[in-house]
C-alpha cells in the first residue's frame, strides 16, 4: 500500500511541476514582452522612467528565476525522499 502511495505522490509531484513549469514559461514570456515595451520608451519619457521601470523588470525576472529554482529543488527533494 506504502508503494502505490509514493507512486501517486510522485505521479501528483511530477504533474505539478509540469504545470508549474509551462506557467513559469509563459510568465517569462509575458515579462520578455514587458520588457521589451519599456525598452522601446523614450529615455526620461514623462509617463514613466524608464531606466526604474527596466530595473523592476530585471529584478523580477531574476526573483522568479530563482523561486522556480527553489521549486523544482524542493520537487527534487520530494521525490528523492518519497
Amino acid at each position: 500500500m506504502r508503494a502505490i502511495g509514493r507512486h501517486h505522490r510522485g505521479r501528483t509531484l511530477a504533474g505539478a511541476a509540469r504545470r508549474t513549469y509551462v506557467r513559469g514559461v509563459e510568465r517569462q514570456h509575458e515579462l520578455e514582452s514587458l520588457r521589451r515595451s519599456l525598452a522601446m520608451l523614450r529615455p526620461g519619457a514623462p509617463a514613466l522612467d524608464r531606466e526604474e521601470a527596466m530595473r523592476l523588470v530585471r529584478e523580477l525576472q531574476d526573483f522568479e528565476r530563482q523561486a522556480r529554482t527553489l521549486r523544482e529543488g524542493l520537487v527534487r527533494l520530494l521525490e528523492e525522499a518519497g
